[in-house]
């Protein structure tokens, strides 16, 4: 705890860490996760969420962005939960942001994340969004293939990002919720690469030529 932030270190399993912040000069709450590497230990793969839970209640009713624009209304599905159904049947794209509301309450929570991801809220209260996938087998959904990347070391992928969390009034979240998307979508990516100074200058002073 300092002057400029709180941050909490959380390790769940070897695999799977997450820092959470909280600045003094923001609302929202930052989560900095990183998951991987998925072990091949079950034979149809697995899938790694974040899940967020809240005292609301949103009567199973939560909302996600199209476009990173328009809000679709999500209703949870009223049926019985079978063992059978697909996991990715209760997903839903989010591009820039996912919410719930309690309307007696007054009060909205929203999640967003840096990048597409799937989302949905399968508990009363819940946020959760997908950060990791690994499957072993086909998932029938047109690929004919499993997701199975082990990337260039082959040994598994490790990803890491953010997610934000932020929680206020239905009336005052509509202008905030809308700027913090913009802020994360249009943030500068930075981007190194290596320079070779001499062959850079030639390849200029060859093009300055030809012109």
């Amino acid at each position: 705890m300092g002057d400029v932030v709180q941050e909490v270190h959380q390790t769940f399993t070897k695999s799977v860490t997450q820092v959470v912040r909280l600045y003094n000069t923001s609302k929202f709450a930052e989560f900095h996760w990183t998951v991987g590497r998925l072990e091949a230990t079950y034979s149809s793969g697995m899938d790694v969420v974040s899940v967020f839970s809240s005292s609301l209640s949103n009567g199973n009713i939560f909302y996600t962005d199209s476009n990173g624009r328009e809000m679709i209304e999500r209703r949870r599905s009223t049926w019985e939960d079978q063992p059978e159904y697909k996991i990715s049947g209760n997903y839903f794209p989010v591009t820039s942001r996912i919410f719930i509301r309690d309307e007696t309450k007054k009060l909205q929570l929203t999640l967003f994340p840096d990048r597409t991801q799937g989302g949905s809220s399968l508990q009363e209260g819940s946020l959760e969004l997908m950060v990791h996938r690994r499957s072993m087998t086909d998932d029938g959904l047109g690929m004919q293939e499993p997701l199975n990347d082990l990337g260039s070391d082959k040994d598994g992928i490790i990803y890491t990002g953010k997610h934000y969390l932020y929680l206020d009034t239905i009336e005052n979240s509509g202008i905030s919720v809308r700027r913090k998307a913009w802020e994360i979508q249009l943030a500068p990516t930075i981007m190194l690469t290596e320079v070779n100074r001499d062959r850079d200058i030639n390849k200029a002073l060859a093009q300055v030529g030809a012109s």
